[in-house]
């Protein structure tokens, strides 16, 4: 019977490491592909020339994503989805502002209904666009589209706080705080900070 080698003698072991043979004194360029840790190295990765002019360090983060991550293309769903969605509901008060007074009658609280339904029409739409523009700026944007998204986030979670009355508010809420964290995520802010040619 025999027994397995010492650690580090084992030829097929892919963990074994040389026995140390360095001298005292200078530090010996290490053996192998790989120098050691304070030597540069020869023939590394070059970052390539785009459009002829060099990258200047320092100014876009070195690991910015080249696809955009799956929270951010969420967020701008959700934003093109609750655009849409909001068109519809301003499109739907105006109809019923032009139907309201009708409905009531011709009085003083007609008139103040019709323009308060006017107004939340109003207001639907501007937040609708607001929301439709964000998204397709996702692409091209940079970080204050990121930030926008988060006001506009924040906006929409505090409506639908306000809308908790109603079992309906807590859709816009979860929908807000989801666009709050995923912009505020380190992948958001990584896409909206990348370079752009």
């Amino acid at each position: 019977m025999s027994y397995p080698p010492p650690p580090g003698q084992d030829p097929n072991n892919p963990y074994a490491q040389p026995p140390p043979q360095q001298a005292y004194g200078y530090p010996q360029q290490p053996q192998g592909g790989q120098p050691g840790y304070g030597y540069p190295q020869q023939g590394g990765f070059q970052q390539p020339v785009q459009g002829g002019y060099p990258q200047q360090p320092g100014f876009t983060y070195p690991n910015a994503p080249q696809t955009m991550p799956g929270t951010v293309n969420a967020v701008r769903i959700i934003l093109f989805i609750m655009g849409g969605l909001g068109i519809i509901g301003a499109i739907y008060n105006f109809v019923q502002a032009a139907t309201f007074s009708d409905t009531v009658g011709d009085s003083e609280f007609a008139s103040i209904g019709t323009g308060v339904i006017i107004a939340g029409a109003v207001i639907g739409l501007i937040f609708s666009a607001a929301a439709i523009f964000l998204a397709s700026q996702f692409t091209k944007g940079g970080n204050a589209i990121r930030i926008c998204c988060i006001v506009y986030g924040s906006l929409m979670a505090l409506g639908g706080l306000f809308g908790l009355i109603v079992i309906v508010g807590i859709i816009p809420l979860a929908l807000g705080v989801l666009i709050i964290v995923f912009m505020a995520k380190q992948d958001g802010a990584q896409w909206f900070n990348r370079a752009r040619y």
